[in-house]
């Protein structure tokens, strides 16, 4: 929509501006045009979008685009925002596309964990609905209960990992920091990433079923759709001491 309100502006040369001048502006000013009642629907949208457009940009602002850029108007309007050090954590080609987008709401501490519900008046109790010893807060489930604190053990001692750390973030901070090649950082997080989903996943099934798996279920189920996934989409830019560490998984 942005587009059409930069075209009018600029006074594109093609037939649809032509029509909307004669029609709607009748060589009026375009930028404080406002349309009558009578107008079609797409043309009032035109118009609301240039009236909102209006809050960040001038018409010389526009005019002076040689051409139009989604990018340059999406982050004009968001403004500057500070960088987060997981985008390549969670968009990890190696991730699972379900795996992603939970992650992506772990990291921003946007599930909705009962403690969050707790507080809105939604769920009557703010406990862990996996060992109902505390809150089940992000930093509860990601991995400081007890359930998902055997997980991370048991995932550590398959990948041959001596990090002592059960935080989301700061194991993330490690893994990042470390002298590892690029593909068993990529492998790491990928992992990670499987046991953010799936202990999200027993959270529900706790909730949902009144059944939490065994750590050795979940560990296992870990194991197998990680080796699954990176054999599918593994990069052919891997060493062979990469790709046989991988295979001796």
């Amino acid at each position: 929509m942005g587009k059409y309100v930069w075209a009018l502006a600029i006074k594109q040369d093609n037939v649809w501006i032509k029509w909307i001048s004669s029609v709607y502006l009748k060589d009026g000013d375009w930028w404080e045009y406002k349309p009558p009642v009578s107008a079609s629907w797409y043309w009032k949208q035109i118009c609301k979008t240039k009236e909102q457009l209006k809050h960040f940009f001038t018409q010389s602002d526009f005019r002076g685009m040689a051409t139009y850029s989604v990018k340059q108007i999406y982050e004009t309007i968001i403004g500057t925002k500070p960088r987060v050090h997981w985008d390549k954590v969670v968009w990890n080609r190696l991730n699972i596309p379900k795996h992603r987008f939970i992650s992506w709401l772990a990291m921003q501490s946007r599930l909705q964990t009962t403690s969050k519900m707790a507080r809105i008046g939604v769920s009557q109790s703010a406990m862990c609905l996996i060992c109902g010893q505390e809150d089940e807060t992000h930093q509860h489930l990601f991995f400081q209960c007890v359930y998902s604190c055997d997980c991370i053990r048991a995932i550590k001692s398959w990948l041959g990992l001596s990090i002592n750390i059960n935080s989301l973030t700061n194991l993330i901070s490690q893994i990042g920091h470390s002298r590892w090649s690029k593909f068993k950082k990529q492998v790491y997080y990928a992992v990670l990433m499987a046991a953010v989903y799936l202990i999200w996943h027993c959270r529900n099934t706790s909730f949902w079923e009144n059944y939490v798996p065994t750590v050795n279920h979940t560990v296992n189920k870990l194991k197998q759709v990680v080796r699954g996934r990176i054999h599918a989409v593994m990069p052919k830019s891997v060493s062979r001491k990469d790709s046989e560490w991988f295979m001796s998984l």
